[in-house]
C-alpha cells in the first residue's frame, strides 16, 4: 500500500498555486489553470483541478507531469491528492525520450503493450466522507456548456457496471480509499459521443485501464492487477500484451501499423508500459505510445471537413486530396436528401454511419484506400 505523504502534497499544491499566477514570459515560465468543482452529495466537498497547457509537458521543470490531477483539503485541513492521472507521454520519435534508441538505453521490461481505446478518459476516486468521486480529465459533475458532460456521462456508466456485480458507489469508493488509488478508464459509447472508432451497444462502457496511486510521484498498478479489479466491480477491461525485449515490441507493432488493426479488430495503437532509469539503479513506471496514423487520420480529416462544410466554411484539406473530395460530394448528398443529419453531426453523432456509407459506396476499407494511395493506384 502506497500512502500519501502530507508534506509531499503541500509542497506539491504550493507549486501549483505559484504556477496558477504565472503571467510572465511564456517560454521562460508556464502557467497552471486552477479549476475548482464542487462535488455533489458530498458532505460540502469540492476539488481544485490542475492543468498545463499541452506543451509545457515536454519541458523538465513541471510541479507534476499528471494529466488529470484533482487535489482537496480533509476535515483536519491538510492537503490531498484526490484523483491522479499517467504522467504525460508522447508517441514514439515525438520527444527524445520517445526515440527508439533512448528508450532502448534506458528501459527494461517487461513490455505491456495495451490497446489504446477510442474514447474519453474518466478517473474514479473515493473521498474521505465515502462519496465516489467521478471526473473527466479536468472537470467534474454538471457542465452548463454539455447537455450531458462527460464526468456525469462517466458516473452514470459506473453504476451501471456496478449493478451488474451487485456493488455500489459506496463499496468503490470505500475499496479506492482504502488502496489511496485512481481507477482509470476509458468511456467509449457511440450513443454519448462518437469518436473514430465503432462500440455499438455491446461494446459500450468503460473500459479500465489503469489503477494510479494517489502520489506526487507517478506510480501505477500492472496491467494484470487492473484486469483483476476490473473483473471485482463489473468494468470492461483494455486487453494488454506482455512482450520481455524491446526487439520484439518494435517488430510487433510495425506489424500492425501496416493495417491499423489487431486480433481482427480497429484500433489507434497502443500505450506500453514499462520501467524507466531515471537515477543510477533507480526505475519508475514510465509509458509511451504508438499510434497508428492511418486511417485514422484521413478519418478525422473526414469529420472535421464535414463539419466546415455544414458551417459554411472552406474544408481544409492537408492530405488525401482526393479521396476526400469524394467523400464530401457523397456528404453532400447525404445533407441534401436529409438536412436533419447536420445537427446530429455536429452533436457527434452519425460520424461513423456517414464515413462507412462512403466506404461501402465505394467498396473499399479505409486501409485499401491507403495502401492504393501509397502505390499511386488512387
Amino acid at each position: 500500500m502506497v500512502h500519501q505523504n502530507v508534506e509531499e502534497v503541500r509542497q506539491l499544491v504550493d507549486r501549483l498555486r505559484v504556477a496558477s499566477g504565472n503571467k510572465g514570459n511564456k517560454k521562460k515560465s508556464f502557467t497552471c489553470r486552477k479549476s475548482t468543482f464542487p462535488v455533489e452529495r458530498s458532505d460540502g466537498i469540492s476539488v481544485d483541478s490542475w492543468k498545463f497547457k499541452d506543451w509545457d509537458y515536454k519541458r523538465d521543470d513541471l510541479p507534476t507531469y499528471a494529466r488529470g490531477l484533482f487535489t482537496t483539503m480533509r476535515k483536519n485541513q491538510t492537503p490531498e491528492i484526490a484523483v491522479r492521472g499517467y504522467d504525460k507521454f508522447f508517441n514514439v520519435g515525438e520527444v527524445p525520450e520517445t526515440k527508439w534508441d533512448y528508450i532502448e538505453a534506458h528501459t527494461r521490461g517487461p513490455y505491456e503493450l495495451s490497446v489504446k481505446e477510442n474514447g474519453c478518459i474518466i478517473f474514479i476516486s473515493g473521498l474521505e466522507d465515502g462519496t465516489l468521486l467521478v471526473c473527466s480529465k479536468h472537470s467534474t459533475g454538471f457542465r452548463q456548456d454539455a447537455v450531458l458532460s462527460h464526468a456525469l456521462a462517466g458516473e452514470r456508466w459506473v453504476e451501471q457496471h456496478l449493478m451488474s456485480v451487485g456493488k455500489t458507489t459506496k463499496d468503490l469508493a470505500a475499496e479506492l480509499r482504502r488502496m489511496n488509488a485512481t481507477a482509470v478508464g476509458e468511456l467509449c459509447d457511440d450513443r454519448f459521443e462518437e469518436h473514430v472508432l465503432v462500440y455499438d451497444k455491446d461494446a459500450s462502457g468503460i473500459y479500465l485501464h489503469g489503477i494510479n496511486y494517489n502520489v506526487p510521484e507517478f506510480a501505477t498498478l500492472p496491467s494484470s492487477e487492473v484486469h483483476k479489479f476490473a473483473d471485482t466491480w463489473g468494468f470492461k477491461k483494455a486487453e494488454f500484451l506482455v512482450m520481455d525485449d524491446l526487439d520484439t515490441v518494435k517488430k510487433f507493432l510495425d506489424q500492425c501499423a501496416e493495417t491499423g488493426s489487431w486480433n481482427g479488430r480497429d484500433t489507434e495503437g497502443f500505450v506500453i508500459r514499462c520501467k524507466m532509469n531515471t537515477d543510477p539503479g533507480t526505475y519508475q513506471d514510465w509509458f509511451f505510445k504508438y499510434k497508428f496514423e492511418e486511417p485514422y487520420l484521413m478519418y478525422r480529416q473526414w469529420r472535421e471537413a464535414t463539419k466546415s462544410m455544414i458551417a459554411g466554411r472552406k474544408p481544409n484539406i492537408k492530405k488525401h486530396e482526393k479521396i476526400t473530395e469524394e467523400y464530401l460530394q457523397y456528404a453532400r448528398r447525404q445533407l441534401i436528401q436529409n438536412p436533419r443529419i447536420a445537427k446530429l453531426y455536429n452533436q457527434n453523432h452519425g460520424i461513423i454511419a456517414m464515413r462507412d456509407g462512403f466506404l461501402r459506396e465505394r467498396g473499399l476499407k479505409g486501409s485499401e484506400i491507403i495502401a492504393m494511395e501509397t502505390e499511386g493506384a488512387l
